[in-house]
């Protein structure tokens, strides 16, 4: 849902960590607060913050364990949440978790291999345009050049509408027979590249770190301005060199790397303080790096005045 409505954009989204009902639950907090300008409540003369766990019924109270009902106030206006944005955005479902209504998002849960994963694409771009055949010449594993026949063109529906593809994550992926995980996170960017150039649709990757940035060398040569880099998942697959930009978050608030300050802003001040930064682009210029304060229940980040460059 953009500010401008005038945009027309669809999203398909690889989901494999968190389910939609979950994602719903989740988002629901950021429309009490820009909606209704709630974001807590009291119980018993102890306040608590409206979140994904208190409007599933999982909030325990702070003392005696026991869960905490929402109120008929909030049931009403989680309702609304629902039926004015909720389904906008992920659609409608009935019981059976079969899609009733159309929203911006389409969801995918079953984990598919690469290969699945661009078979669904395909499809997508099929019900939004027309593929083009015909023949091309290629170089064949010998470098001669021979005619191949395939795909050579796209031409979509409505050339003004924007299609965004998300993985969340690329580590839980369905591996490629005889693939391990970096191979088989290599072939999806293989895809990602082939239906980006012909379709022009947008791919978004998540990926934790599976490397520590917390070593000493490294601690003791950035000081204050240590951030991941693409380098702390290059053993991961091509993933930064196939990236147009290449965004990390970090959390220099962790208690193991002993920090007062960042970017010299000084992070004892702000418990919730998280970082944000540009490591690799194609198009601007880079590092850049937006410190703020993370709420992570009502899904919003508040930018602090910009660290310094370093």
């Amino acid at each position: 849902m953009t500010k401008d409505s005038s945009i027309d954009i669809e999203w398909l989204y690889f989901s494999y960590e968190i389910s939609r009902v979950r994602k719903e639950f989740k988002l629901a907090p950021y429309f009490f607060k820009t909606i209704y300008n709630i974001r807590g409540f009291t119980y018993k003369d102890k306040k608590y913050r409206i979140c994904s766990n208190y409007l599933l019924g999982r909030l325990k109270d702070k003392e005696t364990g026991e869960l905490i009902k929402v109120s008929p106030e909030h049931k009403e206006m989680l309702k609304t949440i629902y039926n004015d944005y909720l389904v906008k955005i992920f659609g409608e479902y009935n019981s059976f978790g079969k899609q009733v209504k159309k929203g911006k998002v389409s969801f995918y849960e079953k984990r598919e291999t690469p290969t699945g994963i661009a078979k669904i694409i395909r499809e997508y771009a099929k019900q939004n345009g027309t593929l083009i055949y015909g023949t091309t010449k290629v170089k064949n594993t010998q470098g001669q050049m021979v005619e191949k026949n395939g795909v050579i063109a796209y031409k979509p529906n409505n050339p003004d509408k924007h299609h965004i593809i998300i993985i969340d994550h690329l580590r839980k992926l369905k591996h490629e027979r005889g693939m391990d995980e970096r191979l088989t996170i290599n072939k999806i960017l293989e895809y990602e590249v082939e239906l980006r150039n012909l379709c022009r649709f947008t791919f978004v990757n998540i990926i934790h770190l599976n490397r520590s940035i917390g070593s000493i060398d490294r601690m003791k040569f950035a000081e204050d301005s240590i951030y991941p880099t693409g380098d702390d998942f290059k053993s991961s697959g091509n993933i930064s060199e196939e990236s147009d930009y290449v965004i990390t978050l970090f959390n220099p608030r962790d208690e193991k790397f002993k920090l007062e300050k960042h970017f010299g802003i000084d992070i004892t001040k702000y418990p919730n303080y998280r970082s944000i930064h540009l490591v690799e682009s194609r198009d601007t210029d880079c590092p850049f790096h937006i410190g703020g304060i993370i709420d992570a229940e009502a899904n919003m980040f508040n930018e602090l005045p910009k660290p310094k460059t370093k």
